[in-house]
């Protein structure tokens, strides 16, 4: 195979590692056959500087070989770490302690910089091509990575995919080495440092996930159905006076319409501002504890209803969500599928 060179040992790690000691600070990156620790391979581990990159074969070293990569004296930087370290731990499991790693994530800090400031910067992204662009005038092809999805054997890459999971380390290095100044200026050092620290706690929490209990919740769904059912039945006695009738017998109003509700409301002679459970729940009018009830029994069923389940890894029995450090431009965190 053609390319640059691939360490297969624990000793051309260790070898490696000592040519870079002096560096002040180490990058690392990794290739995976896909997104899912549980279903997918970790295919190569790169770790170096701006000028010292080294593959290694994830597959040919155990995890006493990767350890000193992460011992506690050293920074270790990566772009969208808790990506990483969650692919890490799903390969090498408990072997691997990274519970005393010092992180730092080149994607939060580019948050931290830029968060809540509307700029032409921000609209750009976070993704490591752009702030490699943006810091070290590097132009990475992100098209390459495809070629990682699906392949079983990292002997199956390319001379150019090798080269291409070189360069992001190289990326990786120079974008914090300009972060750094930057976030001294801004007084951001110290939340850096606790954004890189949280982000181990994160991967944890994906590649973990939390347990469901999906006869339960099938239950739940079907007596929120029910309940739905009948609270709009009960609408429909309580706004009869105020509203139109369709062919059946039941109101036209649109319960889930928040304008709607609210003039049908403004009728029976009660006027509130918004359709918060609370406001419904204080003015004591029957017709609004019915909204309030009805909303309930939706919420269950349109936004954690059976699309919820879907959610749930065929292989694990769990939800596992992706979450974001700093999901918010208030900092706060937040995450996705589901939510």
């Amino acid at each position: 195979m053609a390319g640059p060179p691939i360490v297969r040992d624990a000793q051309g790690v260790s070898e490696f590692l000592a040519t870079v000691s002096h560096a002040p600070f180490l990058a690392l990156d990794t290739e995976t056959s896909g997104l899912d620790p549980h279903s997918d391979r970790l295919l190569l581990i790169q770790v170096g500087t701006a000028t010292e990159q080294c593959l290694i074969d994830a597959h040919a070293v155990d995890a006493a070989a990767i350890q000193p990569i992460f011992r506690s004296d050293r920074t270790v930087v990566l772009h969208n770490a808790s990506f990483d370290l969650k692919m890490l731990a799903g390969h090498y499991g408990a072997a691997l302690d990274l519970t005393g790693a010092r992180i730092a994530d080149t994607l939060q800090n580019e948050k931290l910089l830029l968060s809540g400031r509307k700029s032409s910067v921000v609209l750009q992204g976070f993704g490591l091509k752009q702030l490699a662009d943006r810091y070290a005038g590097m132009e990475l092809d992100k098209s390459i990575r495809q070629g990682f999805y699906g392949i079983q054997t990292i002997d199956d890459l390319s001379e150019a995919e090798l080269y291409y999971a070189l360069r992001d380390v190289e990326a990786t290095w120079k974008v914090l080495a300009k972060q750094l100044p930057q976030l001294g200026r801004e007084g951001l050092m110290r939340v850096a440092g606790i954004e890189g620290a949280a982000t181990l706690g994160f991967a944890m929490l994906e590649l973990h996930g939390a347990p469901l209990d999906t006869d339960a919740w099938k239950s739940r769904i079907e007596a929120a159905k029910e309940g739905s059912a009948t609270a709009r039945k009960a609408l429909d006695v309580e706004f009869g006076p105020v509203a139109d009738r369709d062919l059946f017998g039941g109101t036209t109003i649109n319960y889930d319409s928040d304008e709607e509700v609210l003039d049908a409301l403004r009728k029976l002679g009660v006027v509130v501002p918004g359709v918060r459970r609370e406001v419904l729940q204080a003015t004591a009018h029957p017709a609004a504890l019915r909204v309030a009830e009805y909303r309930g029994h939706q919420r269950i069923v349109a936004t954690y209803g059976e699309s919820f389940l879907a959610h749930v890894h065929a292989k694990t029995g769990r939800l596992h969500p992706s979450f974001r450090a700093i999901g918010a431009t208030t900092g706060r965190a937040s995450c996705a599928e589901p939510n």
